[in-house]
This record gives C-alpha cells, sequence and structure tokens, in this order.
C-alpha cells in the first residue's frame, strides 16, 4: 500500500470514489443513456473497479474506517460512499437524458 493512502485512507477512498463516478457520468454513461442494459453493464463495472481498486489497497491491512464511531471496514465505506455519493448523479443523469426506454 502506498504511504499517502496508509496516511490517509478515508480520503484515498472517496478520491477513488470521486474519480470513477467523474469519468463514469461524463464520458461512459451518457452514450448508451436509452439503454437499460447497458448502462446496468457500465455500471457494474465502474462501481466494481472503484471497488477493487480499494479492496486492492485496503483489504487484509487493518486499516480501520470508521463512520460514527462504528468501524465498518473498508468495503462497508467504500461500498456506502459510492452509493450516497452517486445518488444525486443517478438522479441528474435521469432529469438530463431520461428513463432508459428499453
Amino acid at each position: 500500500m502506498s504511504a499517502w493512502a496508509h496516511a490517509y485512507p478515508i480520503l484515498t477512498v472517496l478520491l477513488i470514489n470521486v474519480l470513477a463516478l467523474a469519468a463514469a457520468y461524463t464520458t461512459i454513461y451518457p452514450p448508451v443513456a436509452g439503454s437499460t442494459r447497458l448502462l446496468a453493464l457500465r455500471t457494474l463495472l465502474v462501481d466494481g473497479a472503484a471497488l477493487a481498486l480499494s479492496a486492492g489497497l485496503f483489504w487484509g491491512s487493518g486499516v480501520a474506517f470508521m463512520i460514527m464511531g462504528i468501524d465498518v471496514g473498508w468495503f462497508g465505506f467504500a461500498f456506502g460512499s459510492l452509493v450516497v455519493m452517486e445518488l444525486p448523479l443517478v438522479i441528474a443523469f435521469v432529469r438530463r437524458f431520461g428513463w432508459p426506454k428499453d
């Protein structure tokens, strides 16, 4: 694990999520906005890549991720923060492109 990721694990996970979501909602999702199946597949790939990167850095490292005093582990924090960050983006995406037709 890099020294920066070890020193700032929460910021590292948040940065991974921000970069993955920025790429997704600016370049990866818009070309397939009308297809539920393709959006779902690309969402699995983007979110899976973000979680895999976090796993590569923190799985088995023993680094604590606390939310309101509760240790949720790297996966709980990475997944939970990804969902919370993605919700407003999904709403904005649907308002702009509409709900997929297929």
